[in-house]
């Protein structure tokens, strides 16, 4: 086998390309890797695949999704914007995961295995219906909720040998189910409203960018996909994963109970004016002001996080991926 791993300089692993490591195993895929590529370690049709869930078309576009190079991933064009867009939603997805079973299944679980199963279980989820374009599925909350299921199932395995007893290591009860699949609806219908908001100017750059339209702000688009993933990642999956850990400790969730009051607040701070209102916090601290300033002074030569930050392109590696 030809040891060509590519270059560190040469890779910029996003939320988007870790689902290259399930496409590997699929015997589908497998199937479809080009001749001159079945014996590299690392294969470059992978990338295609995987952004191909996504609608973007490599060749079609003329970018190398493996280094994340090409004039239509500049960040002053509009398919850039669209696709930072889709790796936040596919980011915020993962993040919303890792703080739901993070806090179910506590130390059980260690965090490597934690987010294999969940990368595993988006890239199982995506892959499920022929045809089905990615945005379809994180901006659905039943989707997500599947994501969420087939994660903790992955991952249930490897708590129960290491906790050998019932409760959210083993045989659920019906009542922990129950709690369990609350948890699950409650922040799946809050992350496919705001992977709905970030969707918006997903469509209206991909709509700039079939267009040719010179008029369309990418700075501007990036700044406010970064809002909401920013709010997303963080106070979100914080407030999740501190009511995930108190559901596993006392798995009810009846009406009046004190986690059916903070499910029903966590939507309420999450959707609809409260959503807005924390989006709006995040204006002064992300701004277009910022996005720009670092296009002109690093010739655009950088790469925006799905957290919205800013920072120059890598010298080695950059691996957007989950964070405890």
């Amino acid at each position: 086998m030809k040891q060509d791993v590519p270059l560190t300089t040469a890779t910029t692993i996003t939320a988007i390309s870790l689902l290259t490591r399930p496409a590997k195993s699929d015997p589908t895929v497998l199937k479809k890797i080009p001749k001159s590529q079945r014996q590299s370690l690392v294969p470059a049709y992978l990338w295609t695949h995987v952004y191909g869930l996504y609608g973007f078309n490599a060749q079609e576009l003329d970018v190398d999704f493996l280094s994340f190079t090409g004039s239509a991933l500049r960040l002053s064009s509009p398919r850039a914007a669209q696709v930072i867009g889709a790796i936040a939603q596919t980011m915020s997805t993962y993040t919303s995961a890792y703080a739901l079973l993070g806090g179910l299944f506590s130390e059980q679980v260690s965090s490597d295995s934690l987010a294999t199963c969940i990368v595993s279980a988006t890239y199982d989820v995506l892959t499920a219906k022929q045809g089905t374009v990615a945005a379809a599925v994180l901006t659905d909350a039943t989707g997500i909720t599947s994501i969420y299921e087939k994660a903790y199932d992955g991952c249930a395995p490897q708590a129960r040998r290491r906790l050998q007893q019932a409760g959210f290591f083993a045989a659920m009860t019906e009542e922990q189910f129950k709690a369990r699949q609350q948890l699950f609806n409650t922040s799946a219908s809050i992350l496919s409203e705001s992977n709905k908001q970030i969707q918006q100017t997903v469509v209206k750059a991909k709509a700039a960018a079939d267009q040719k339209a010179k008029t369309f702000d990418s700075a501007a688009a990036m700044v406010g996909v970064s809002h909401v993933a920013a709010v997303q990642q963080g106070q979100f999956a914080t407030e999740l994963r501190e009511l995930a850990q108190q559901v596993a400790k006392d798995p009810v969730v009846s009406q009046n109970s004190s986690n059916a009051v903070q499910l029903e607040q966590l939507q309420k701070n999450y959707t609809g004016a409260g959503l807005d209102q924390k989006i709006a916090e995040q204006a002064a601290i992300i701004t277009p002001a910022i996005i720009q300033v670092a296009l002109e002074d690093l010739g655009e030569k950088m790469i925006v996080t799905p957290e919205g930050k800013p920072m120059p392109a890598p010298q080695a590696a950059e691996h957007h991926g989950l964070s405890p």
